[in-house]
């Protein structure tokens, strides 16, 4: 992860030299590198945070039918 955003930075900031050289080609290409670097990261959030709560809710049931079912071995 820590290698995408280092690429998503960089990627910014040629672009913006870019810009301010006057090199339209590079800066709209590094552009289009930047946002898809940046759609591939947005994308796999909501996965990650899907993964969380499941856990989160996982444990949740665990506890509560241990709770029910009278279980004091905990």
């Amino acid at each position: 992860m820590n290698v995408v955003v280092a690429l998503i930075l960089f990627s910014a900031a040629v672009t913006f030299l870019a810009v301010k050289t006057r090199a339209a080609g590079v800066a709209l290409l590094s552009g289009v590198f930047c946002a898809l670097l940046l759609c591939a990261v947005v994308t796999g959030l909501p996965g990650a945070i899907a993964d969380g709560t499941q856990f989160v809710g996982n444990q949740g049931a665990e506890i509560a039918n241990a709770a029910t079912s009278g279980d004091s071995s905990r």
